[in-house]
């Protein structure tokens, strides 16, 4: 296949339109200009029916296309046949007109690019187009459709809020703590908004409204503008340009007013709206007024009418209160209780005062982790262009890490996985070994040494003793492993952390810098996850297996066996034999299996042999056997945790790779 000469990150917007090269393979970006001092394309299109080659060429697009219309007088508007439209951004699915707009814009961008010297139409070049994650299915190939109409490649559809991310990344905006904990991106433009929640790159919550947008607020200030100027409605459809001065010249007034609030809240502010007059004392308190019991104009339903769609219900209706429209629609996919650590404010709408302010409110964010973007119009087409030298550059790195990650898990993970498994068994082992054989088996023995030594009688009482241990048992090993292993997942992600690092998948420079704010980095979900499981099975495992140990060691078999292998025959010792000889004596050898356990030991005897040294020796048996036994469980386990910790590595490979350099985007998503 050739290689690509372009990457072509488009973000559509129902105002402005961005796009934005970037040559394949690199991240070498750079926002395309078509005309003007600025990359923002107006989504718009004038089109002159009647226009011949004397009067130039058409449809006009962009600023060019509102200017022209919004500067001609009737006589020529009507001489030239002309017909404006814009905002048709979020009707390309049930409007057929809205449809041919959008791809007669994309042949006249195809075109004006042409002009300057950049071929969009390349089969080189790869388009990747932005939607809204709560766009649906049909919307997303209504927007490929529309693009391959155009004469330009089928594009990939991506959520605009990764685009968003990558550019937030490339800029080193926030700590990366704080991106792979919660991070939400707020993308309120001129026709929709937004919301989307990710954690570790990935969307965890898309959702938002179509309809909430920007031009609502244009056309609040329309309304506004007309109750300023009485009898501007009538003179504006003398002329024809009550469209212009809606859709045009309201939007630059919304948009100034916006900013010059945001300084000074107390302000009142004036300004002229083109030619067709002027506002003054707008307030922000009678602005608050307005969006509080927002209805739409009548310029605006008749608009909606001429693109077929008409107006949502909602927005029909009447009576709507913009701002808590936004604040409700911010709480359908977020809670005040989330953890969200970032939030990027994307698109002109966000620029407005109470979109912060909201935030601040509902998600209680720190200062400092709520940020307007340093561009906020073209952040999405941005981080689009550069999303395939971001996916080589992972699938590149991933290759490499795949084939070493086996090596990893088993000379680096592994190993300190055992060590803290060795500690466990010696230091579980010491315990029970002091409590139960030293604190309590032996005082027993001691005690019938001097008061009467009978076997099945001294045999029942440890057994009595070791079954009362049993809850202090479970506890003991329980507290024992959780111990040990309660920094293992920190020290793990550590680790993996470190080898991450070696292969470039953590960017520098995103740890907060302030005392209160340094924490540790959580490599992906806590490590502990994937290690409850098996340590579980673990303290199950070894309170079962260690009875049965204590059990045999200490009380099993009768007679012979228990003299010979049991702690007791071994603080006997070579003693036995001088005891056996004693009951074969009294007894009989033939009797000596039956009667043993039931004959008194003399106390003169019992007490040489129940000795310091046979002590010592009884108890160090005991303590290596114990130790064997929990090292042989946990050794069972090691095993699975080497799976566990494969699975994990794949896991940070997959998901880390996400947060820094963004790779599973997928076509055609229906959020």
């Amino acid at each position: 296949m050739a290689s690509k000469a372009y990457v072509v990150g488009v973000d559509f917007g129902t105002s402005n339109t961005y796009l934005t090269l970037c040559p394949y393979g690199t991240k070498n970006k750079t926002q395309l200009h078509l005309r003007g001092t600025t990359p923002a394309v107006d989504t718009a299109i004038l089109y002159a029916d009647s226009a011949g080659p004397e009067d130039g060429e058409f449809p006009l697009i962009g600023d060019v296309a509102t200017k022209t219309f919004g500067s001609a007088s009737p006589e020529e508007r009507e001489r030239l046949g002309y017909r404006y439209h814009c905002n048709f951004k979020p009707e390309i699915v049930g409007n057929a007109l809205a449809r041919r707009c959008a791809v007669d814009f994309f042949e006249a961008v195809k075109v004006e690019a042409k002009r300057n010297g950049c071929l969009l139409d390349l089969p080189e070049n790869e388009f990747i187009v932005g939607a809204p994650c709560e766009a649906s299915a049909e919307f997303r190939s209504t927007l490929q459709g529309i693009i391959v109409k155009a004469g330009l490649d089928p594009p990939e559809v991506v959520d605009e809020p990764k685009g968003v991310l990558l550019t937030d990344l490339g800029l080193n905006r926030f700590p990366l703590a704080d991106i792979m904990d919660g991070y939400l991106v707020v993308d309120f433009g001129g026709g929709t908004c937004d919301f989307a929640l990710l954690r570790r790159g990935e969307v965890v919550s898309g959702y938002g409204n179509m309809s909430l947008g920007g031009r609502l607020f244009d056309d609040l200030f329309y309304q506004w503008f007309l109750d300023k100027n009485q009898g501007g409605a009538g003179r504006l459809a003398d002329e024809r340009s009550e469209f212009f001065v809606w859709s045009y010249l309201c939007r630059l007034l919304k948009e100034d007013f916006s900013e010059t609030v945001a300084r000074d809240p107390k302000c009142c502010y004036k300004a002229e709206v083109g030619r067709f007059g002027t506002v003054g004392d707008l307030t922000l308190e009678e602005f608050e007024e307005r969006a509080g019991s927002y209805s739409p104009s009548a310029s605006f339903r008749n608009y909606a009418g001429l693109m077929g769609a008409g107006l949502p219900d909602k927005i029909a209706a009447g009576g709507l209160d913009l701002i808590a429209w936004f604040r409700d629609s911010l709480l359908e996919g977020v809670k005040p209780t989330d953890d969200i650590r970032a939030v990027s404010l994307s698109g002109g709408s966000s620029k407005w005062y109470f979109v912060r302010r909201i935030c601040e409110e509902i998600l209680r964010v720190k200062p400092g982790r709520i940020l307007g973007a340093p561009n906020p119009f073209g952040a999405i087409s941005e981080g689009l262009a550069i999303l395939p030298a971001v996916k080589d550059e992972l699938e590149a790195v991933r290759r490499r890490m795949t084939e070493d990650k086996g090596k990893f898990v088993e000379q680096v993970l592994i190993p300190r996985v055992k060590s803290s498994f060795e500690i466990c068994a010696a230091d579980l082992a010491s315990t029970v070994t002091s409590e139960l054989f030293d604190g309590k088996i032996v005082p027993h023995v001691k005690k019938a040494a001097r008061t009467g030594f009978v076997i099945d009688e001294v045999e029942a009482g440890i057994g009595r003793i070791t079954d009362d241990y049993k809850p202090r048992l479970v506890q003991l090993v329980d507290r024992n492993i959780s111990s040990q292993t309660a920094g293992l997942g920190l020290i793990l992600q550590g680790k993996i952390q470190v080898w991450l690092d070696a292969y470039g998948l953590r960017l520098a420079g995103r740890l907060p810098s302030g005392s209160d704010e340094v924490r540790q980095i959580q490599v992906g979900r806590p490590m502990e996850g994937f290690l409850s499981d098996p340590l579980v099975f673990l303290v199950n495992s070894l309170v079962a297996s260690l009875t049965s140990l204590l059990v045999a060691s200490i009380c099993g078999g009768t007679g012979m066996a228990l003299l010979a292998s049991g702690p007791l025959g071994l603080i006997l010792g070579a003693g036995a034999g001088a005891w056996l000889g004693y009951v074969a004596l009294r007894q009989g050898r033939g009797g000596i299996t039956k009667a043993v356990k039931g004959v008194g030991l003399p106390g003169i005897i019992a007490r040489r042999l129940v000795s310091d040294g046979s002590i010592l020796k009884a108890r160090n048996k005991l303590e290596t056997s114990l130790r064997e036994e929990i090292d042989k469980k946990c050794q069972e386990i090691v095993g699975e945790m080497s799976e566990r910790l494969d699975k994990a590595i794949v896991r940070e490979i997959d998901q880390v790779g996400i947060v820094n350099l963004n790779i599973p985007f997928h076509q055609n998503q229906n959020k």
